[in-house]
């Protein structure tokens, strides 16, 4: 994944409407309305694995995900 800010997701994952509203929130509290939400969708378990992507719904930040843990399963898997 290129470094980057934004929310990743894959299309089968319910999850990820919560953190979406959250971080728009978060960034209407620091006063910055302007701001986008980057969103980047993960299809594939090819693409899952070819970019680290830990589960769904992702959060980056600088191109990192502050969340995941190593252990953490690298697929097309939902995170609550």
């Amino acid at each position: 994944m290129s470094p980057m800010d934004g929310l990743v997701h894959f299309d089968g994952c319910p999850y990820w409407r919560v953190p979406e509203a959250r971080l728009r929130e978060a960034l209407a509290g620091l006063g910055d309305t302007a701001a986008s939400v980057t969103y980047e969708w993960v299809e594939t378990p090819e693409q899952a694995e070819r970019n680290g992507f830990r589960g769904s719904p992702t959060i980056l930040v600088d191109g990192r995900d502050p969340f995941a843990h190593p252990d953490y399963p690298i697929g097309l898997s939902c995170r609550l």
